[in-house]
């Protein structure tokens, strides 16, 4: 981006202006951001310039071990509230679709961005305190990421992908980390929903759980073949 500051340079201005806590570092590449490892989960807050010369931030969180950087398996994702901004505060619910000014060469951080990161991100990036509260996401609502939502704080989390593979998802982690209550909670939920007919599917939430755990299983790194069945 000519004549505007890099990436990098951006990312570190809005870890220190930020008052992000220690450990920052920068994931680099297409979808890199600042980046905090902790508690078996990988935090991490991105930039991105959705329209010209604009910058928009967001902050996802995922496993450490077994979140794929070419899905969105394991992965959760974080939103200022609309409750919160909508009858509070207008100026930050229109920041949030029109984005902020990308800096000049020359200039600085736009002040409200610096603001609204010091006033919102940390919430994000420690919404789930481990990979036990992933699991709970993951396993959050029905089939719609939507239905998953939970609200902290001011911030709205959600897993990013739908009921049946989130709850394979969660199985794995839970095999993974050797947690029975966690796959306890999964399989109940699977007893629960089994029968009900997936919106816009051939078929049964059970069904549907079955093609994914097919699918995650040549890269699944516990056995999950009573999904398939």
């Amino acid at each position: 981006m000519s004549g505007r500051w890099t990436r990098d340079r951006l990312l570190r201005a809005i870890a220190a202006g930020g008052q992000l806590p220690p450990g920052t570092g920068i994931d680099a590449g297409r979808h890199g951001g600042l980046l905090f490892v902790d508690s078996g989960l990988r935090r991490r807050l991105r930039v991105s310039a959705r329209t010209p010369g604009r910058l928009h931030w967001s902050v996802d969180v995922g496993d450490e071990v077994l979140s794929r950087a070419d899905s969105t398996a394991f992965r959760t994702t974080y939103a200022i509230d609309d409750a919160l901004v909508g009858g509070h505060d207008q100026r930050i619910q229109s920041r949030n679709w029109i984005g902020y000014p990308w800096p000049a060469t020359s200039g600085g951080l736009d002040p409200d961005l610096v603001q609204d990161v010091q006033r919102f991100a940390s919430a994000m990036l420690w919404f789930l305190s481990d990979r036990y509260e992933l699991g709970l996401m993951l396993l959050g609502g029905e089939e719609t990421p939507v239905s998953s939502a939970q609200t902290r704080d001011g911030i709205t989390g959600r897993r990013w992908s739908g009921g049946a593979a989130s709850l394979v998802h969660a199985v794995i982690l839970a095999r993974h980390m050797s947690s029975l209550q966690l796959e306890e909670l999964a399989f109940d939920k699977l007893h629960r929903l089994g029968d009900q007919q997936v919106e816009g599917l051939m078929g049964t939430f059970r069904e549907a759980v079955s093609r994914w755990a097919r699918q995650a299983r040549a890269w699944a790194p516990v056995d999950i073949a009573d999904l398939e069945q």
